[in-house]
């Protein structure tokens, strides 16, 4: 195909566009930590979905509407992925919790007590380091998969 630049077309987008069809992506997550797209150049975004090229492993951070159109889907389509995607690095993270040293720890406290005719003062006294501990392990888990992780465990 041959196009002549005074036909109004992008040549840019339409080259863009092609090269990204022949490509695999993967949605890594959502950042704030950058406000512009890599691929249109767009300023002042809340923040950009992290994306994976799986051919050559380089991570590209896209808007939206780039990121939809580097998977060659629909918007909604993408915003559909990237909350799938969310979900299971929530389940991953919370399995993480549940099977760590601190949760357990805490967990075994909890029903070593029962029936022990504890006041609520020297129950909270035993728990709260171990809570502490779970806290701790919860908010650095938040970060590392960028998520929320109930309170509640």
């Amino acid at each position: 195909m041959h196009i002549k630049i005074n036909e109004g077309f992008d040549i840019k987008a339409i080259v863009m566009e092609t090269a990204i069809k022949t490509k695999k992506y993967k949605v890594l997550g959502f950042s704030d930590t950058q406000c512009y797209c890599d691929v249109c150049g767009k300023t002042e975004l809340h923040g950009t979905y992290e994306l994976l090229d799986e051919e050559n492993q380089e991570v590209v951070r896209a808007g939206t509407t780039c990121g939809a159109r580097l998977m060659s889907i629909k918007n909604t389509e993408f915003i559909k992925i990237v909350d799938a995607a969310k979900k299971e690095r929530q389940k991953v993270a919370f399995a993480e919790v549940r099977s760590s040293k601190e949760y357990i720890e805490y967990q075994n406290a909890i029903t070593a007590m029962e029936g022990k005719g504890l006041t609520p003062a020297q129950r909270m006294e035993i728990l709260h380091p171990l809570h502490d501990k779970v806290v701790s392990l919860s908010r650095d888990l938040q970060l590392k998969y960028d998520v929320e992780i109930p309170r509640y465990l």
